[in-house]
Order: structure tokens, then sequence, then C-alpha cells
């Protein structure tokens, strides 16, 4: 049996949907549900797109005994391609737009009550799946749910972010509308 998990790192992004009114209030609550359960952990924020990889990497530097992470589908992405590889184990705090992971692992919205699963929760090893193309760089990228290519790719990459925000999942469908517009299907 593992030893218990001890020490997190919690990579929080502070602009992923919900979670810009979460810092001060329930991000702290969920912290403080985490080390009722012995799990002392510290809250490290994204500076912006394409930072979770590098905080994930020196999460594995430090030992991390696990991180988790309290942002969207972007955030945790971003993580999973920092950790890939390693042994340390990922747990989600659903914070962001859609949380189509999060929804797909029946986690509650809820982050304090998704903090009190983690501590009690087994341990599963997930086949990260992996997608490279020359627009994704070298090495390409890994992904836990799902990768859109074609019109569903399109449609993430050119959402309004300000409409996003203002929307939330609704802008999405406004996009989708505009890419049967737009998009030049093969």
């Amino acid at each position: 049996m593992p030893d218990p998990i001890r020490n997190a790192l919690v990579i929080f992004n502070p602009t992923a949907g919900r979670a810009r009114a979460l810092h001060r209030g329930p991000l702290e609550r969920a912290r403080k549900v985490l080390a009722r359960h012995g799990i002392e952990s510290e809250l490290t924020p994204t500076d912006g797109p394409g930072s979770g990889p590098e905080i994930a990497r020196r999460a594995v530097r430090e030992r991390r005994q696990m991180v988790i992470v309290c942002g969207g589908d972007g955030t945790l992405n971003e993580v999973v391609n920092g950790l890939a590889g390693s042994e340390i184990p990922l747990a989600l705090l659903p914070a962001g737009t859609a949380n189509v992971f999060a929804k797909e692992m029946g986690l509650p919205w809820n982050i304090e009550r998704a903090a009190s699963l983690i501590a009690g929760s087994r341990l599963r090893r997930v086949a990260l799946g992996h997608v490279t193309a020359s627009e994704l760089g070298e090495g390409g990228r890994y992904f836990l749910s799902l990768a859109g290519a074609g019109p569903d790719g399109a449609l993430v990459r050119t959402v309004n972010p300000g409409l996003k925000d203002r929307t939330g999942t609704i802008a999405f469908w406004l996009e989708g509308i505009r890419q049967l517009a737009v998009y030049g299907f093969a």
C-alpha cells in the first residue's frame, strides 16, 4: 500500500471560468478540507497560457506527492503535459467554463466537495492520448479525454475569450454556429 499523500501542489488558474472568484473563498476552504485530511498544499497560480507544464515539471523535480489542478480543461491539459511520464498523481478541483473531464469523471462542481474526495480516493493509472502536428511543436501534446481536430479544434481555438468570460459555454455554441459558415470542411 502506498504512503498516504501529505504534500500537494495546487496549480490554480486565476482566469479560468468560475475560478476568478475562488482564490479568497472556496479555494482556501478547499485547502482547509485537504489539511483536515492530512494533505498540506501550496497554492501556485499560473501566469498565463502555457505556464502550466513548467509548474507541473517543477512539482516533479520537487518530488511532490500529488498535483491538484484548480481550473478548467485547458489548465488540466497543460498540467498533464508537465506531469506526463512521471509517477506524480493528479487530482482536479473543477473551476473552468465547461469542465468536460470533470463531468466525465462525475466530479462535483463544488470544489470543497471535490477536495473532500481526494484524500480517500484510490489512485488509478490513466492512459494518456498523444497527438503530434507541426503546429504543436516538437514532441506534440498529451491529452486526457479528448483531442479536437477539424471544426471541433477550430471552434475551441477561435472562441472569443471575452465572450467566453461573459457567457460561459454559450460562447462555444455561438462559435460553433460561426464555424458552420466559415470552416472549410474537407
